[in-house]
């Protein structure tokens, strides 16, 4: 089937892919199809969109594997190889896939220039705030805590309890009256022993995205580019309120769409509500 033709009921997310092997682009469009309705079904074409990128890792890097090769042995191999790079890991780990760290390196020329091209890669890889918490709680599980940021979280009633070790999400703090939320508390027992607010390495990213995002394509005037700059700057600091005030003609739908995308793009937020008082406007 032609690979146009394939993925032309999908979003396109995946269409780069079709490049390397048409089996990624159809596992990643059945993944993202089933999301919604099926979520089992999109774990599962994960976990073999993930053997397939390993699998072709291997060929290409001229590793042997066959029928018979787990996909932790091939990751294995990988690792010894290849020398992967940690986030390139993580994301395997994503998949739950469960990689073990060999100490050997005996790469040819072809396995060098694979290494390089995935060391290339992650360099401009970086979690999603989703993946990262996926990540943490494996991690916390391993260590031998009790953990799972989408049902241990204080908001769905999950708390501490005698002799259990547990790490909750979304804790309430109030630090000198300033309430807010830690991404993890850990519980010996009933005894807060840890707070872990890890996230923290994600939203940094974001702010450094925006410091280095250009304006150009937005085709903001100076002084709209201005007000964008002040706005990501107050957020930056940590102020949750900003009015931005701007004379009647002066764009200010066009200044807060821009400013908005910038946020989306840089994954600052990943959900804006727009609101616009229509009558007001009328």
């Amino acid at each position: 089937m032609d690979i146009a033709t394939e993925t032309s009921n999908t979003s396109g997310n995946f269409v780069f892919l079709a490049e390397h092997d048409a089996l990624f682009v159809e596992l990643a469009t059945a993944a993202e199809r089933a999301f919604s309705s099926d979520p089992n079904t999109t774990l599962i074409k994960l976990r073999q969109l993930g053997e397939a990128l390993a699998q072709h890792l291997a060929a290409l890097s001229g590793i042997e594997f066959d029928q018979q090769t787990s996909q932790s042995d091939l990751l294995c191999r990988l690792q010894r190889e290849l020398r992967l790079e940690p986030q390139i890991k993580e994301l395997f780990h994503a998949l739950q896939l469960q990689l073990a760290n060999q100490g050997e390196n005996s790469a040819n020329q072809q396995r060098q220039k694979v290494a390089k091209q995935t060391k290339a890669a992650s360099n401009t890889l970086v979690l999603s705030e989703e993946l990262t918490r996926i990540r943490i709680d494996q991690q916390l599980n391993e260590a031998g805590w009790q953990a799972d940021s989408q049902e241990l979280t204080h908001q769905k009633g999950t708390r501490p309890e005698p002799g259990v070790n547990r790490a909750i999400a979304e804790w309430p703090t109030n630090h000198q009256g300033a309430k807010g939320r830690a991404d993890y508390v850990l519980f010996a027992g009933l005894t807060p022993i840890g707070l872990l607010d890890l996230l923290e390495r994600c939203r940094e990213h974001a702010e450094q995205q925006l410091k280095i995002e250009p304006f150009g394509y937005l085709k903001l005037r100076g002084y709209q580019q201005k007000a964008v700059i002040a706005t990501e700057n107050v957020l930056a600091k940590g102020v949750r309120a900003a009015l931005l005030a701007m004379a009647t003609g002066t764009g200010k739908t066009r200044t807060v769409i821009g400013l908005m995308y910038r946020f989306l793009k840089a994954e600052r937020f990943h959900r804006i509500l727009f609101l616009v008082d229509r009558s007001a406007l009328g």
